[in-house]
């Protein structure tokens, strides 16, 4: 079974444009599904229910009340039949029944009959026989658990997504566990398979018809070998001994560089840098193109930070977002076109080099404060420069300047597209005020640069010294 799938991993990879990235709206709106049935919202017929055969008898007498009502046309309008549930719906629609055939196998028809709700891309009896004439005989071969892993791979647990919910980039987590990624750059399409008819409503949620078999992918390292373009990559994560991390349960979100990408570097890190230069290539959990925004920092596996930039394409640092949602089963990877290096100076140690924050450095120096911000962190700190520091009518002292000092550390991340209007608690303990409304305050100060990243968090350059 382990040849079978990495045989078919490939079936499961998607390369999505990057949504938010071009030049329209990004298709992050609510959408139609287009081309199913030849029309827009594609939503199928309900399949006719138990009951409604128009083969009545009606040799039943009318009586007076019946003609007249008839002729009056009158008639009180039949509430239509509930739809049943989503083995119900499916078995009545006639064109599902390998589908309904495997869920019983798996033990899976009761799971899908209960109260949900549950969204399924319902593969055809076409799609089933297509998948077995490009794999003979291995339907049949499937053990229980790996039929129960792809048929809980068409399923998205706790919710009717209909298609108006669907955007360009989404991922979604299935029963199953991995996520599948929609696609709809051309038509609509579920990892690889392209939605025929959407909305299929049942009393437990709702059914979307997929031409094709969607089967689980590979870990992370499987589904880049495979892809046949990340041989240096994977060649590194052997040398740093980082193969098993990245087959490991994550679930993970790696930015991978191509070979190309390898090649135009100088010189390939070695020993702890390059693990180093790796886990920065690697966000914990999963992370899609709808998560990301311009300004928005993460904090990578290697402790330290990286920006995103969707102003001209899609960018994180410096290297260009190529291709995303390549699923995997422990997470997701997007390809990039550099690799990226961590930054090595720390938040004192960027604001030094900066060469506008030497009062700040002397005043972090004489308060004890440097080696707290040589610590691991990460912090956030809205820094003053010497300018701000020339116009204060007079320098606090002592603890007055430690509570100064500290009143511009945030413990934790925030890049320039996570701030939000409100109040955000500093490492002092007392509170700033954040407002957008006009450019970016930080209380009366105005945020003039922004998002300077070091070893250890990220800079954010202030006109004025915030005062508790």
């Amino acid at each position: 079974m382990r040849t079978f799938r990495h045989g078919l991993i490939l079936l499961a990879i998607g390369s999505l444009a990057f949504t938010g990235c071009d030049d329209d709206d990004g298709g992050n709106n609510d959408v139609s599904l287009v081309g199913m049935d030849g029309a827009a919202g594609g939503s199928a017929p309900s399949p006719s229910m138990p009951g409604d055969s128009a083969d009545t008898p009606t040799d039943t007498p009318s009586t007076p009340s019946d003609d007249m009502a008839q002729d009056d046309g009158q008639d009180e309008a039949q509430e239509p039949a509930a739809p049943g549930d989503i083995i119900d719906v499916a078995v009545a629609a006639g064109n599902f029944t390998q589908l309904a055939d495997a869920l019983t196998a798996a033990g899976l028809v009761d799971a899908l009959k209960g109260q949900g709700p549950f969204t399924v891309f319902a593969p055809t009896d076409e799609a089933f026989e297509a998948f077995e004439q490009d794999n003979p005989g291995v339907l049949e071969s499937l053990s229980i658990e790996e039929l129960t892993g792809i048929l809980t791979y068409h399923v998205i647990p706790g919710a009717t997504v209909m298609s108006g919910d669907l955007q360009n980039g989404q991922l979604a987590e299935t029963l199953a566990g991995p996520v599948v990624a929609v696609d709809l750059s051309d038509g609509v399409r579920i990892n690889g398979s392209t939605v025929t008819s959407a909305d299929i409503e049942a009393s437990n949620g709702v059914i979307h018809v997929i031409d094709r078999i969607i089967v689980p992918p590979g870990d992370i390292i499987e589904v880049a070998t495979a892809a046949g373009s990340f041989n240096e990559l994977a060649g590194a994560l052997t040398a740093a001994d980082l193969v098993d991390t990245l087959k490991g349960e994550g679930p993970f979100t790696v930015f991978a560089p191509t070979d190309a990408a390898f090649a135009a570097l100088s010189a390939v890190p070695e020993g702890d840098a390059l693990t180093d230069v790796l886990l920065y290539h690697v966000l914990e959990g999963i992370a899609g193109p709808l998560d990301l925004a311009s300004g928005k920092a993460a904090l990578t596996v290697s402790g330290a930070p990286v920006l995103f930039d969707l102003e001209e394409g899609a960018r994180i640092n410096d290297a260009i977002i190529t291709t995303t949602n390549v699923v995997a089963s422990n997470g997701v990877i997007h390809v990039i076109d550099a690799v990226i290096v961590p930054p090595t100076k720390d938040i004192v140690e960027a604001a030094i080099d900066a060469g506008v924050f030497t009062s700040l450095a002397g005043a972090l120096t004489s308060q004890g404060l440097v080696e707290t911000l040589q610590g691991p962190g990460p912090f956030t700190v809205f820094a003053p420069t010497d300018d701000a520091f020339a116009a204060l009518p007079a320098v606090p002292e002592g603890d007055a300047l430690t509570d100064v000092l500290l009143y511009h550390v945030v413990d934790g991340i925030i890049g320039s597209g996570d701030l939000v209007s409100g109040d955000i608690e500093m490492l002092s303990g007392a509170m700033v005020t954040v407002d957008l409304d006009n450019g970016v305050k930080v209380n009366d100060s105005n945020v003039t640069g922004a998002n300077i990243l070091a070893s250890n968090g990220v800079i954010h350059i202030v006109d004025a010294v915030l005062v508790p």
